[in-house]
Formats: C-alpha cells, sequence, structure tokens
C-alpha cells in the first residue's frame, strides 16, 4: 500500500460513484452525538449530490473519466445531478460545472485540488486504522486482494473515511497495490462506494490532455452567480415569498443577493438579506430558501417555541465578534436562517418576529 502511486507512470480510467444518503445521514448523527461542538455550535449534513424538490433518491450515482501522471491530472464528472470537469497541471489548475461556472488559479491562490492519483492511493489508510486480509476478487478485470479496515485512531474522523463511518473494505491491485474498489460501511451496509470499471497503466498521455477549454456551448459564468441588488428585486426573481424587516432599524443599511436555482447539482434557488449598521459596528445576515430544500442541523441545537413558531438556535446566546448566533426557522413557505456576531439571541428572536413579507 505505502508508495503506490509511485510505480505508476500513468493512468487512464473510468470510475463509478455510489452513494446512499440515507446511511451516510445515520452515520452522521452517530458523528454528531459523540463529538463536543465549540460553544454550543452544531454540524449541518449536506449530503454530496440531489434530487428535485420533493423528490428522494435511495442511491446517488456519478461516472468519473480520469486521466491522470505524478502531479498532474484531467478529471470529468457526470451523473443524473452532476456535471465537472477539473485540470490540475502542477501549480495551474481550472474547474468547471454548468452551476458554478469556471474558476482557476488565475483567481484563487492557494487552493489544493483533490483527485487525480489521489483517488486510487491506499496509503491514506496506513495510519488509524487496523488492516485485515480478506480475500481475493477481480475489478475491472485485473486481479485484486480484499483488505478489511477497522478504525482505531481515538480521533472522531481520520483521514479517508466519512464522519461517522468506521469500517470499510478496500480491493487493491494486486500487482500495482492501488485500489480498485472502496466500500464505506455502516452496520455492514454499503453506503458509499467508488469502483474502478476500466483501467490502463503507463500510455502515454497526450499533452492536450492538460490544457483546459471550455466545453461546446459552455458559459463561463455559472447560473449560481451571486447577484446583488435591492430586497424587491430580489423579492420578484425568487421562487418563494421573501421576508425582510419593515421598519429596518434607521440606522443599518440593507442589501440583497440572489442566487438562481441550478440543476447539475440541484439546489434551490436563494436570497441572503445583509443589514449592516453604517458604523460597522453590527451585522446581520437573513438567509432565505424554500422549506423543500431544508437541512437539518444534527448536533449542538437548541429547540424551542417561541409565540407559536418553533426555532432551533445554533451557537452562543451572546456571541463576542466571531463565532455567530444562529436562529433558523420557518415563515410560511420560506425556510430561513437569521445569524449575527454581533447580535444576542434574544435580539435575533425580536428581528424574526418582526419579519414582514417583501
Amino acid at each position: 500500500m505505502h508508495g503506490a502511486t509511485g510505480r505508476v507512470h500513468s493512468v487512464t480510467a473510468t470510475l463509478r460513484d455510489r452513494r446512499r444518503p440515507e446511511l451516510l445521514e445515520q452515520a452522521f448523527r452517530r458523528f454528531a452525538e459523540h463529538t463536543e461542538f465549540a460553544r454550543g455550535g452544531g454540524y449541518f449534513h449536506i449530503p454530496l449530490g440531489g434530487a428535485p424538490a420533493g423528490e428522494k433518491e435511495d442511491e446517488h450515482v456519478w461516472r468519473i473519466e480520469l486521466w491522470a501522471e505524478p502531479g498532474r491530472f484531467r478529471q470529468e464528472r457526470s451523473g443524473p445531478d452532476a456535471e465537472s470537469v477539473l485540470v490540475v497541471d502542477g501549480e495551474r489548475w481550472w474547474q468547471w460545472s454548468p452551476s458554478f461556472g469556471l474558476r482557476s488559479h488565475k483567481d484563487e491562490r492557494g487552493v489544493r485540488n483533490q483527485g487525480g492519483l489521489d483517488l486510487l492511493d491506499p496509503s491514506e489508510f496506513l495510519s488509524g486504522f487496523a488492516l485485515e486480509l480478506a480475500g481475493e476478487a477481480v475489478v475491472a478485470g485485473r486481479p485484486a486482494m480484499r483488505v478489511h479496515l477497522r478504525k482505531t485512531s481515538a480521533g472522531h474522523r481520520p483521514f479517508g473515511l466519512e464522519p461517522g463511518i468506521k469500517e470499510g473494505e478496500l480491493q487493491l491491485d494486486a500487482e500495482r497495490g492501488l485500489v480498485l474498489r472502496r466500500a464505506e460501511l455502516v452496520d455492514g451496509q454499503e453506503a458509499s462506494v467508488r469502483e474502478v470499471e476500466q483501467i490502463t497503466y503507463d500510455e502515454p498521455l497526450p499533452p492536450e490532455t492538460f490544457v483546459f477549454e471550455l466545453p461546446a456551448g459552455a458559459s463561463a459564468l455559472g447560473r449560481a452567480e451571486p447577484q446583488v441588488t435591492t430586497i424587491d428585486a430580489a423579492a420578484a426573481l425568487a421562487s418563494f415569498p421573501v421576508w425582510k424587516l419593515e421598519p429596518a432599524p434607521r440606522e443599518w443599511r440593507a442589501q440583497a443577493i440572489f442566487v438562481a436555482a441550478t440543476e447539475r447539482p440541484t439546489l434551490p434557488d436563494s436570497v441572503t438579506l445583509l443589514y449592516t449598521r453604517r458604523d460597522g459596528g453590527q451585522r446581520l445576515q437573513i438567509r432565505q430558501t424554500t422549506r423543500e430544500h431544508e437541512i437539518p442541523a444534527i448536533g449542538g441545537e437548541r429547540r424551542f417555541e417561541r409565540d407559536g413558531r418553533p426555532y432551533l438556535a445554533l451557537g452562543p446566546e451572546h456571541p463576542a465578534g466571531r463565532e455567530p448566533a444562529e436562529l433558523i426557522f420557518a415563515a410560511e413557505a420560506t425556510q430561513i436562517r437569521m445569524s449575527s456576531s454581533e447580535l444576542p439571541l434574544e435580539r435575533l428572536l425580536e428581528l424574526a418576529a418582526a419579519l414582514v413579507e417583501a
């Protein structure tokens, strides 16, 4: 397992990713139950992938096309809810998706993109896990060794497995040592599987493999590009009722940010209202989206009711300018998350009661 990626000069492969959201959320809840949260904060479980509003999928499946050499790779992901291209060549990189458009090293420095030979590297399991040979297998037509792994480290999450998952199985190429199949197990069931369907080693890769070009007909700007506008204009764009402070405190100014819905991945539209004091002393953020896309908080949340409305609170009751106090609730068809690093929770409750439809 040690040094496996150093035994190849290049890899061309097709992989399939399968994830079962229900099992992954179950594992995450177990993780949250045994995690201490800073000053009463909590976690949000956001599953990779998604489905149209009101629908659920038992399993999410993606296809990955990979061309990789040490230090550079090209990775194309596709599936019913995802499409992306990632090209990394040393310190240079480009990443594109229909929803988020084009990002690259020209605009963002110091970013390390995960992928390439890392997808096949077993060395991350050499520390913090007990390993046990479990027989033989054949993957993508190649002989493989099965290795059962079990978490042994005291930390909550060693590298390699999803939060809350403690065991899995690797199937390693018997000749090269690379991971041809990895499964993460929850109560013996496969919650996440990445499997090689086809693989070729050490064939020369043309230089143009690592040259990025936008796909035909694609735009460098994604649909999820934020639009800074007024509250009324954002309310006209949104697919759900938008709520605002009326009247807003006299010393505050307001701004709205609208983000359109996307299909790859499936994300709802959202509106974020930013209220700031002109002297910069206090700030309030109110993020709103549809209730159909509510993301449950797991761990550290406090639940209570005020004037007949259920609330969920995260973070400190009296923030000190860093970790925010957060209040999560629903107003008719709208899910609202109100937060501030300066205002106390009691003040957030007063402001929540003063919201009116825009």
